[in-house]
């Protein structure tokens, strides 16, 4: 496995590898139909405890108050309990130090996660049709493949369903690396206009609010200062750096 350790002391998988497990996790999860209450994502080479990101964690039950959407079907919720990312190895230091958690739930892995949902993102017509496509409503009642990692992975109790803290599990950055992806695979269609094309509200889900504009800008903190919506839609404009 080729890793590399970034600042923050986490195991990052370089882009050959990164390709390799993607696709591992299709052809497998391809090989036939998937029901509902099927584990065989969480089975696949990206959640392998030698060469992958590690498993699950131990169940524990959520209560009502860490519960309030009443999401069912959570399978874990406590420290993982395979691969490298384990305790004592390694620790999520936000908001306090705290294991790695994990709480598979299948039945929102297998619908939010369906392909038939990227194609239905791929097939939008504009930019504000796509975002909204990604993050649909915010419902469990409709699937959307940006809930998929989140939820899929992280349920009621995992790191990564945590708005304030899904960037603790490394997990985090091979699900947005492949929303980041799809959205360069959006653009290659009509990449002459959708270079230079944005929409969608300011505030998360406020579709009757303000709107982004190409100039609207985004703070990059140390790595890149100030940085406009325009720069970013480019991977290779100077700003960014890279391609798919």
């Amino acid at each position: 496995m080729s890793r590399g350790t970034s600042s923050f002391g986490i195991a990052i998988l370089s882009p050959p590898t990164k390709r390799h497990y993607e696709m591992s996790a299709a052809i497998r999860m391809a090989s036939q139909p998937l029901k509902l209450n099927s584990t065989r994502p969480f089975e696949t080479a990206i959640f392998d405890a030698h060469n992958g990101f590690g498993g699950n964690g131990i169940y524990v039950a959520p209560t009502p108050d860490q519960n309030p959407l009443n999401i069912t079907g959570g399978t874990g919720g406590g420290c993982v309990t395979s691969g490298p990312f384990t305790p004592p190895n390694f620790t999520v230091n936000f908001p306090t130090a705290d294991c790695l958690r994990r709480d598979f739930i299948p039945w929102i892995m297998n619908s939010f996660a369906d392909p038939k949902l990227v194609q239905h993102v791929l097939a939008q017509a504009d930019y504000t049709s796509f975002a909204r496509a990604i993050e649909n409503i915010p419902s469990f009642d409709e699937p959307n493949i940006h809930g998929s990692g989140h939820f899929g992975v992280g349920g009621v109790l995992g790191t990564i369903g945590n708005a304030a803290n899904s960037p603790g599990d490394p997990l985090f950055y091979l699900h947005h690396g492949n929303l980041d992806r799809i959205l360069w695979t959006w653009q290659q269609k009509d990449l002459r206009t959708r270079l230079h094309q944005v929409g969608g509200p300011i505030a998360p889900f406020d579709y009757g609010g303000q709107n982004v504009t190409l100039d609207f800008k985004i703070n990059m903190g140390k790595l890149a200062g100030d940085a406009t919506l325009e720069e970013l839609l480019n991977t290779q404009g100077g700003t960014l750096c890279y391609t798919y």
